[in-house]
């Protein structure tokens, strides 16, 4: 399933993934961290219960509650085609929990018009969330991949690459999991 480099990141999607995701997400990785990465295609969605009908949203604390119980043992991100919320947010790009090696990138507001810039905002979440479980934090470099992003303007401003200081927190957090 993995390639034979030393890190390893394994990408569950929910319920799939189109093999375009899977090749942009897999460069990406690879070329930015040099990670091997793993595809699971879960084949359904997430369980109900993480559901809040209410707000028509998935709870994304639940939702790395349930990443994190199926103990996959490696960085696992989620490809999750819906749309999520934190307290205190009316919804979120992506969410990370960095003790537990799990997070999650929400698909629902990021698909736009499709094509070429769905998949070029999928990679940069995808990478802004990987970045948090490597132990980075939000960089203040609104082009850095690390920059926070409140909405798809700020998103689309960023570039799919790490900034220097966040590449250098990086090069000892990817030690550190190595």
């Amino acid at each position: 399933m993995f390639s034979n480099r030393t890190g390893k990141v394994l990408v569950i999607c929910f319920p799939y993934c189109l093999s375009e995701e899977k090749e942009a997400i897999e460069k990406y990785i690879a070329s930015r961290l040099g990670f091997g990465v793993g595809f699971i295609d879960h084949g359904s969605y997430l369980p109900s219960e993480l559901y809040d009908s209410w707000r028509g949203q998935y709870r994304s604390e639940d939702v790395l509650d349930y990443l994190s119980s199926l103990r996959l043992g490696s960085l696992t991100i989620a490809i999750i085609k819906e749309d999520a919320y934190v307290y205190g947010y009316n919804y979120v790009f992506g969410h990370a929990d960095p003790k537990r090696g799990v997070c999650a990138v929400y698909t629902k507001r990021i698909s736009g018009q499709g094509g070429d810039e769905y998949i070029l905002r999928l990679v940069k979440e995808t990478l802004h969330e990987l970045g948090h479980l490597l132990g980075l934090d939000h960089c203040n470099n609104r082009e850095c991949v690390m920059s926070f992003s409140r909405n798809l303007a700020e998103v689309d401003r960023k570039k799919p690459i790490y900034c220097s200081s966040c590449l250098a927190k990086l090069n000892k957090g990817i030690a550190g999991f190595r």
